[in-house]
């Protein structure tokens, strides 16, 4: 994305939503932050580079997750399945 920079991807790998932003660096001034994100175009070559890993970590991490979760409850079933029969 131009403005917010990369994107992580939702399971299965379908678009972000818009809630799915990366918080890009704030502006800091010499008071302290003044409270605005910076755009992508803004950013450094180090802070792109560090929101791309963060989004391609946080992709691979609801992949996991997402697999984790297919398997186990695939187990449960099978399980209530053999409950089931041995009644």
């Amino acid at each position: 994305d131009a403005f917010y920079g990369p994107q992580p991807t939702r399971v299965g790998g379908q678009d972000a939503g818009p809630n799915d932003n990366l918080p890009l660096p704030i502006f800091a001034t010499e008071n302290g932050i003044a409270g605005t994100h910076k755009k992508w175009s803004d950013c450094t070559a180090t802070e792109q580079k560090l929101a791309v890993y963060q989004a391609a970590k946080i992709s691979k991490l609801r992949q996991d997750y997402a697999a984790d979760l297919f398997h186990r409850l695939r187990w449960e079933k099978q399980l209530a399945d053999l409950k089931a029969e041995m009644r």
